[in-house]
């Protein structure tokens, strides 16, 4: 085929064998069907409205490719360096769901992907799910300008490979993906990045970043997530584990955190945390956090300080139950808080043990170590009373008795103060 007009396929099955060729002058215009190719293609230009491309031929786009309603690539790869408008949905598709799946979309260096559809989830599988063998690998630019009314949009089930660059002006959900990153995502304003379940390795080179202007932007993370050193996250974006654990082996500090209940949050060097937000889950590693800012423990949900050491010079409020933790009931505790010189923790718990155990209440070895101020505020229930319970408390500064404190089978020693309000007691 070749001359100046166009090849237009709307309904049926057409399959273009070997020895068949078409010229890349031609546009290819799809709005049903499906096109079958075991020859390589590289049409001037690509309408895609709905149907099937499919075939072991490589499908090359240099030009303008417009893609709208739900268009399936079966199959086959589809390299990209001219520029991709997807209006509708994307199906990364196998031929049958007893088939693995060899769909991939390339977006090469030099490559445009502008994703503005309405879809909740543009970019998708078809048939099996599970085996995550379908790809969308970035090594261009991805504008993700997703319309969906929850004002993002997923990458859905499929493996996505970023080594480019990412625009997020909406939300950008990775649902239940695998993939790694060393590439670039710049966030637009009160935008976030989510990693929904699946797996994520943000590897050296992985740069996250708030747009010019923009003054908040979240990295937020449900399933099993690896940030490794080498990787910046610039100063304000949050990053929120909210479920699955989150493996932080980078050296750079974070200015802000924030752990939810039933997620673990894990750091391997020692790193300094400016805000620190934990309504529960834990906070565990080998390296040291050390905590300047405000941090707050809200929530009733249990936080455990598992097997690490905690250093405040800043001012942690704690309205819930921190848990000093060992990994286990056969392990020694090593989780140890120390309340610097200068630092200020404020007890305003209802609970009736605020600072505790776990596992191993026996050996005392989880140590609360205050030597600056500690300001006893709570009170569970009508007792006037709380707890520092099964660890050892040492205190070397001031502790600001305005409820009863039980230090309750605890170990210590003191050189500090206590300040008692009327009818308190120690």
């Amino acid at each position: 085929l070749s001359g100046s007009g166009n090849v237009y396929l709307t309904v049926d099955t057409v399959n273009v064998n070997a020895g068949a060729s078409i010229a890349n002058t031609l546009p290819l215009i799809i709005q049903g069907g499906t096109f079958n190719s075991t020859i390589d293609l590289s049409p001037v230009s690509l309408t895609w409205s709905g149907g099937v491309i499919g075939g072991s031929g490589k499908l090359t786009t240099a030009g303008t490719s417009t893609l709208s309603g739900n268009t399936y690539l079966r199959d086959k790869v589809w390299d990209n360096s001219g520029t991709v408008n997807l209006g509708g949905r994307l199906h990364l598709s196998d031929t049958d769901a007893n088939t693995a799946a060899t769909a991939i979309f390339n977006n090469l260096s030099g490559g445009i992907v502008n994703v503005n559809s309405s879809a909740s989830n543009p970019i998708t599988y078809q048939y099996t799910y599970n085996d995550l063998s379908e790809q969308f690998n970035n090594a261009g630019t991805l504008n993700w300008n997703s319309t969906y009314s929850g004002g993002f949009g997923d990458i859905h089930y499929v493996t996505f490979n970023n080594t480019g660059t990412v625009n997020l002006n909406s939300g950008l959900r990775l649902y239940y993906t695998a993939g790694s990153d060393t590439g670039s995502y710049t966030l637009a304003d009160g935008k976030w990045l989510e990693v929904y379940y699946g797996s994520r390795d943000f590897n050296s080179g992985t740069a996250i970043s708030l747009a010019s202007g923009a003054v908040s932007g979240q990295l937020r993370t449900y399933g099993t997530t690896t940030i490794a050193d080498g990787t910046t996250l610039s100063n304000e974006l949050l990053l929120n584990v909210i479920q699955g654990t989150t493996t932080y082996n980078s050296t750079n500090n974070l200015p802000l955190l924030q752990v939810e209940p039933g997620a673990t949050f894990t750091a391997a060097n020692d790193i300094t945390v400016g805000t620190l937000t934990w309504s529960g889950g834990a906070i565990a590693g080998a390296g040291k956090l050390t905590t300047t800012g405000i941090s707050t423990l809200s929530g009733t949900s249990a936080k455990y300080l598992s097997n690490k050491m905690w250093d405040n010079s800043g001012t942690v409020n704690l309205t819930g139950r921190l848990y000093l933790d060992d990994t286990d009931a056969a392990t020694p505790a090593t989780a140890i808080f120390n309340n610097l010189s200068g630092g200020i923790v404020n007890v305003n718990s209802v609970q009736s043990n605020p600072i505790s155990y776990r596992y191993s209440y026996n050996d005392l070895s989880e140590e609360f170590n205050n030597a600056g101020t500690l300001n006893w505020n709570g009170s569970y229930s009508t007792w006037g009373y709380s707890d520092i319970h099964y660890i050892t408390f040492n205190n070397t500064g001031t502790v600001n008795l305005n409820s009863g404190l039980r230090l309750y089978y605890t170990a210590g020693s003191d050189t500090g103060s206590y300040t008692l309000a009327d009818g308190k007691w120690l």
